[in-house]
């Protein structure tokens, strides 16, 4: 897959996500973490057993406590789209550009 193909909001997520003076290393785990869960069988919203949303998730984490809301956004956005594209086109790690 190339991801020159992304649109402009899934590649300023994902500039924004390797930016080390937005995002310290625990926020980026942290997003990381909570996107593949998401897109993987496991994610899942809010339900009869309390389990947390998505982006209840994120939004409300401790660890992103000093990232500004706009920006967790895409960063999950421009993630979330690169997990389904390269899922999409049966993509493995040497094959993404």
């Amino acid at each position: 897959m190339d991801a020159s193909t992304l649109s402009a909001e899934a590649k300023s997520g994902l500039a924004i996500l390797a930016d080390e003076s937005q995002l310290d290393d625990k926020s980026f785990k942290h997003i990381v973490k909570v996107t593949f869960t998401s897109a993987s069988a496991q994610g899942h919203d809010a339900d009869e057993e309390g389990r947390q949303s998505t982006a209840s998730a994120i939004l409300e984490s401790p660890a992103l406590a000093d990232v500004d809301p706009a920006s967790i956004r895409t960063v999950y956005a421009g993630l979330m789209t690169l997990i389904l594209e390269a899922a999409r086109t049966n993509s493995s790690g040497e094959t993404l550009t």
